[in-house]
């Protein structure tokens, strides 16, 4: 990943990097040299889902706060930047200030809240039972759903809340949140995603569910309507030349499949994925 920074910022001096990460990997030293070759342009956005470690590893598992936040107290010793998310769970939704004090404390300069819509998996009471080394456990999903107002944040998407104060024309969101009959990250602020091949994907949305990532318990009927959706057949169509090793992206971005193919889809059937994921902000 060094590397990968290094080659990025040798080529374009300019380009913003963003690292999303649960920010409990790698030695100091790793973070020092991805910050002193990163400097000001680099953003590592790092998911904090409690104020001990036993709130933030019921979702988060298998990470350590304590390396997180000392991590971020490196981080903040540079010029690269931190910002923090916290997945909303039942066990965290009544300590959602603490989290973003805690995560402020550590260097974080912007900190948003997610609601999770996923709807697999989990069962009939919006329930998980899992074992993490040796313990069993039950993660429990909100009792705040998506779309619902949350004191103090401004929602940028179906599942996404930001603090209002971080945000000069709440305007203007609401305007970008309302243009389509979806908020999709792509039509509305021209995020994108690339895959380990080169693949360009509209968000990581899209991509998982291509690439059958994290979907273990997926049914044979949602993958099959997935992969037979007329959006997802045109994109494997085009794949080609959607890829970075073919196309350089200034020519991707304006191919048909995302100027046309992907945001006519929003006003007649969208994908499953997109509508579960990014549809209609308030419903």
């Amino acid at each position: 990943i060094v590397k990968i920074i290094e080659y990025v910022r040798h080529h374009n001096p300019n380009a913003e990097i963003q690292i999303n990460t649960n920010g409990s990997i790698r030695d100091e030293e790793t973070w020092w040299n991805l910050c002193v070759i990163g400097q000001d342009k680099l953003t590592f956005y790092i998911s904090v889902e409690g104020i001990t470690q036993e709130m933030h590893e019921v979702y988060r598992q298998n990470t350590f706060l304590e390396k997180i936040l000392k991590n971020m107290d490196l981080v903040s010793q540079t010029q690269s930047k931190i910002r923090t998310q916290c997945l909303v769970w039942k066990h965290n939704e009544n300590h959602l200030e603490e989290i973003e004090n805690l995560c402020r404390d550590h260097g974080s300069i912007g900190h948003r809240i997610n609601v999770t819509t996923r709807q697999r998996n989990f069962d009939k009471d919006g329930r998980i039972y899992f074992n993490n080394r040796g313990k069993s456990g039950v993660l429990e999903r909100s009792t705040l759903k998506a779309g619902q107002d949350v004191d103090g944040y401004i929602q940028v998407d179906k599942r996404k809340y930001v603090k209002k104060d971080e945000f000069e024309d709440i305007d203007k969101i609401d305007q970008k949140l309302f243009r389509n009959k979806i908020s999709c990250e792509w039509g509305n602020m021209n995020h994108m995603a690339m895959d380990y091949n080169g693949n360009i994907h509209p968000c990581c949305y899209f991509q998982n569910p291509y690439h059958k990532l994290g979907l273990s318990s997926i049914t044979s009927d949602w993958e099959e309507e997935f992969n037979n959706d007329e959006l997802i057949k045109n994109y494997r169509h085009s794949e080609n030349e959607l890829n970075v090793f073919n196309n350089p992206l200034s020519k991707i971005i304006k191919h048909k499949w995302f100027t046309e193919v992907l945001p006519q889809s929003w006003n007649v059937k969208p994908n499953i994925q997109c509508q579960a994921q990014c549809g209609v902000c308030k419903e």
